[in-house]
């Protein structure tokens, strides 16, 4: 069974500082996508899993999810909103996750989309580098409001229920090969850089000459947050405007 789970959002934890790569203003704002979407003439796009991963806090809870889909629909070059389903879903000791309001073992999350630069963690745990790269980056947000995802795990004989509040900013690196070319697919990853940490741990936002933190937490039976990690590889494909399939490009500096 492919071991996944959420791609989540927007509160910022301020828990590791280390060097960020100074990026100017102008080389924020030519990472955009093309041709470029727009209210009226939205870009929509389907998202599917390609590779199996995995999903788990520093204080060791791990979700496993079978299939993923969704989609994202975009209404700027750097702004959307996605929604994924994630099937099949289960936690330790035989326990069933099932999402707030959602069917046993489905766990469904949306919210906003940027195409963003992103800084990913480089080197070896003894010398940490990083290196600036285009992401698009997910957070459970609606209408400017933070939209935390609940679900919650439970056995056949209901003698363990753990609940989980999932907040913060989650980035997906583009693949080099997805970028500044026109491409009918491009493929997104989420990694590891230690048990519970992602890769990616800062971001830049559109217009901007400042990095904010984009970490994912997760919060079980009201504890404390934990940081969240995703490992997994994803596409985005059957991009179309107007209700014509096109090819994009991911411009990016």
């Amino acid at each position: 069974m492919r071991r996944i789970v959420m791609l989540f959002s927007v509160a910022v934890m301020a828990v590791f500082a280390f060097s960020a790569v100074a990026v100017s203003a102008a080389s924020a704002d030519v990472t955009k996508i093309l041709p470029e979407p727009t209210e009226a003439a939205p870009l929509t796009a389907t998202l599917s899993e390609s590779a199996e991963g995995h999903d788990l806090t520093t204080g060791g809870l791990e979700i496993r999810c079978g299939r993923t889909s969704g989609s994202e629909t975009w209404t700027t070059a750097n702004l959307g909103t996605w929604n994924l389903l994630f099937t099949e879903c289960t936690g330790a000791l035989s326990t069933v996750c099932t999402g707030e309001g959602d069917p046993s073992g489905l766990i469904s999350a949306r919210g906003e989309v940027h195409f963003w630069l992103a800084l990913l963690m480089t080197g070896t745990a003894e010398k940490e580098t990083t290196e600036l790269i285009g992401a698009l980056v997910l957070l459970l947000k609606e209408s400017g409001v933070a939209k935390p995802s609940n679900f919650t795990c439970v056995n056949p004989k209901k003698t363990i229920e753990e609940r989980a509040v999932v907040n913060g900013c989650l980035a997906a690196q583009v693949l080099p090969a997805s970028l500044n070319a026109l491409i009918k697919e491009a493929k997104e990853e989420f990694a590891e850089w230690k048990s519970g940490e992602t890769k990616t741990l800062q971001v830049l936002p559109q217009g901007t000459t400042s990095e904010i933190n984009c970490l994912p937490t997760a919060s079980v039976n009201g504890g404390a947050a934990e940081l969240l990690a995703l490992a997994g590889s994803y596409v985005a494909n059957n991009f179309k405007k107007g209700g014509k399939e096109l090819t994009i490009e991911l411009m990016n500096p």
